[in-house]
């Protein structure tokens, strides 16, 4: 029987290896090893809720709907994102996700069920017809949530951007390529409008691409 290497860490993980947390990575997260993070984790470990239902655990429950509302106002958003208000129950809400990639997966699901229950699908045969739509800058997890939830990636549509638009959405591409899916019998499902890219930190026109959505019931 050989030696066994007492050090295999070493040999892995050589030292020219680029670490994710260094401040000169701009293009990614900084390191999130905040006080308040550890503060957070800590106490979060020492509870070990399990909290997927209200049932579980109330209080998780309860203080994912507080903080939620905390946000919601902190964005001064509509009271129609709360799940409380002033006056009693709100008609929004959420959940707290533990990734952007799991949200972005999440709301696509939502957005093709009701696309499919729009066009009065029943079961999944409805689904080659469900068009998505992003800037060539997006995030590649849009991407790859995106044949996750099933979607058709010959209708997954990357609108390609330039210097023109600093990199971000183009609306009137946007809208020549939905009215285009729209025409040719497809079912215009989600789009996808970045605030600061990962590759060259572009910002879509959120406004305009969400007036376009709203032309085709997105």
């Amino acid at each position: 029987m050989g030696s066994l290497d007492t050090n295999p860490m070493s040999s892995a993980l050589p030292n020219d290896k680029a670490a994710f947390e260094p401040l000169n990575f701009f293009a990614f997260f900084p390191s999130t090893n905040s006080a308040a993070a550890i503060a957070g984790d800590l106490i979060a470990s020492a509870m070990n809720t399990v909290g997927f239902t209200w049932q579980a655990s109330p209080a998780a429950t309860e203080m994912e709907v507080l903080a939620l509302d905390w946000l919601a106002r902190l964005l001064r958003l509509p009271t129609t994102f709360m799940n409380r208000t002033s006056t009693g129950r709100g008609t929004g809400g959420g959940v707290i996700l533990g990734t952007t990639s799991e949200a972005m997966l999440v709301t696509l699901v939502a957005a093709r069920d009701a696309a499919l229950r729009r066009t009065g699908s029943v079961g999944v045969s409805d689904i080659p017809r469900l068009t998505v739509y992003a800037a060539d800058q997006t995030h590649s997890t849009f991407f790859k949530a995106c044949r996750l939830a099933g979607f058709d990636p010959a209708n997954i549509r990357s609108i390609p951007t330039g210097s023109e638009t600093s990199y971000g959405f183009d609306p009137a591409k946007l809208l020549e390529v939905m009215q285009a899916d729209a025409d040719a019998g497809l079912v215009t499902t989600y789009v996808c409008a970045t605030v600061g890219t990962t590759s060259s930190n572009a910002v879509d026109p959120v406004g305009a691409v969400a007036d376009i959505a709203a032309m085709f019931n997105v």
